[in-house]
């Protein structure tokens, strides 16, 4: 329960809904490093695995495992992040186009959105059709176009 209550503070709040991630970066590093005291040598290798979604954080992890004679640990890291490569590589080559049209579709968006439409609604003006006002006929747009291409 003091967990969601937790989750439930402001600062979490504010930090998951502007898509930083650098508090489970520091949660990575602090259950990894439990896990590792607590001789807990495995889950901890997969525990460090999850933290490859900041590489750059999380380098030295593989190093540092094999200076200290961990390879239980780096075993475990090893194999958690084989498959995480891989669930990443099979996302990209079979839903890769899904994610470059949803990207697409956003960089539309704020391209309208940075047009007249959005101002003719700040100074008090109705949207007028294919406006950026009009966002409901951008949607259909893009989903004929995305249907007639299929």
């Amino acid at each position: 329960m003091i967990v969601l209550v937790c989750f439930a503070a402001q600062p979490v709040l504010e930090l998951l809904g502007s898509g930083q991630d650098s508090a489970f970066s520091l949660l990575v590093w602090v259950a990894g490093t439990r896990l590792i005291l607590a001789r807990r040598d495995v889950l901890a290798g997969f525990v460090f695995a999850l933290g490859l979604c900041k590489p750059q954080l999380f380098v030295l992890v593989p190093v540092v495992l094999l200076l200290q004679r961990r390879y239980r640990s780096l075993a475990a890291w090893s194999s958690a992040a084989a498959v995480l490569a891989l669930v990443s590589a099979l996302r990209v080559v079979r839903g890769g186009a899904g994610v470059v049209r949803a990207r697409d579709w956003y960089v539309d968006g704020v391209e309208r959105l940075a047009t007249g439409g959005a101002r003719a609604r700040l100074l008090g003006g109705a949207a007028e059709p294919g406006d950026a006002g009009d966002v409901s006929g951008f949607v259909e747009g893009k989903r004929d176009a995305l249907e007639a291409k299929e």
